[in-house]
This record gives C-alpha cells, sequence and structure tokens, in this order.
C-alpha cells in the first residue's frame, strides 16, 4: 500500500512539474498582468473594427519568434460595441511550455469569407499583432496572465501569386517595349 502512495505522489509531481502553461487570449479586459485594449480593424487606416463570426483570430506561439505555431482554438469576434474584440475561453495551454515560463505570442487574424476559410495561410485578407513575450501560468490559477503590451493592427489584403506573376510578366513587357 505504502509503494502505492509514494508511486502516485511521484506521478502527481510529475505531471504538475510538466503542465503546460496557460495564457488569457483576449484583446480586452484585466489579468495578473495588467490590462490590454487592443482592437482589430478592417485595414490599415485602424477606422473600422471587424465584426461577428465573418472574421477570426488565434494565437500563435512558441519559446521565441522563430517557433511560433497556432495553438488554442480560432475565435470570432464580438459585435455592436464591442466589435473589434475577442476573446477565448477557456484559457489557451501553450505546449511544451510549463507553468511559469514564458512564450513568445502574436495574435493572427483573417477574413474567413463566411466560415469557408479555417486558417490563417489560407486567408487572402489577413493581418497580426506584434509579438510578445507572456509568462504562463498553471491552468488552475484564476489570476490569468492577459497579453498585456498588444497592440491594434488591421488586416491587409495578400495578392494572390497568379496576380504578382502578371504584375511581373506586364512589367517586362513594359521594359522591353521601351528598349526598342
Amino acid at each position: 500500500m505504502k509503494k502505492i502512495i509514494v508511486a502516485a505522489a511521484l506521478l502527481s509531481a510529475l505531471v504538475s512539474a510538466n503542465a503546460q502553461g496557460v495564457v488569457a487570449l483576449k484583446n480586452i479586459g484585466s489579468g495578473a498582468n495588467g490590462t490590454v485594449n487592443a482592437p482589430v480593424f478592417t485595414d490599415a487606416t485602424l477606422t473600422t473594427r471587424l465584426a461577428g463570426a465573418g472574421f477570426s483570430a488565434q494565437l500563435w506561439a512558441g519559446a521565441d519568434a522563430n517557433s511560433l505555431a497556432p495553438v488554442g482554438a480560432v475565435v470570432s469576434f464580438n459585435t455592436a460595441a464591442l466589435a473589434g474584440y475577442f476573446a477565448s475561453t477557456p484559457n489557451v495551454a501553450i505546449p511544451g511550455i510549463a507553468a511559469g515560463g514564458t512564450a513568445t505570442v502574436q495574435v493572427r487574424a483573417w477574413d474567413n469569407a463566411g466560415g469557408t476559410i479555417t486558417s490563417y495561410d489560407n486567408a487572402l485578407n489577413r493581418g497580426f499583432s506584434n509579438t510578445l513575450t507572456v509568462g504562463l501560468v498553471d491552468a488552475n490559477n484564476p489570476a490569468v496572465n492577459t497579453l498585456v503590451g498588444l497592440q491594434s493592427f488591421g488586416l491587409t489584403v495578400v495578392p494572390e501569386p497568379s496576380v504578382i506573376g502578371l504584375a511581373i510578366a506586364g512589367a517586362g513587357i513594359l521594359f522591353l517595349r521601351r528598349k526598342r
């Protein structure tokens, strides 16, 4: 019996030591480390806020800025007075980084074309925030850190490769025409 209790205690200590740290994915509100207020906009002029289920956001995280990968669920934007803002429930666990550690994070948002585009990489109208270093806490800690330091950003249109190819071909034709 004593061996089972000792083994259970060791297993419990091992699991809690390797528990993933979490952060609150929200761009408005307060947390253990301060407050954040960083709405997301439809373009670089930062005048019209993203609103509703037609836009998505997701947290990207890693040990450093070169290892960012999508983590947690994709979230939609609020509407009306809270347009431009999002919040994920539950908090987002960062794989491979234990509570007490730090992670580099970035918010990425996109126009999901009515729900047909489910990832940032596939979107043509997308944008991303500045990168932040945040302290992670245990998932059971009620005082979760927020994305303090997050700055507002807007979406930009990423041209399709075929459009870029046409532009290069057109420039080449103009250049050859001027030479003659």
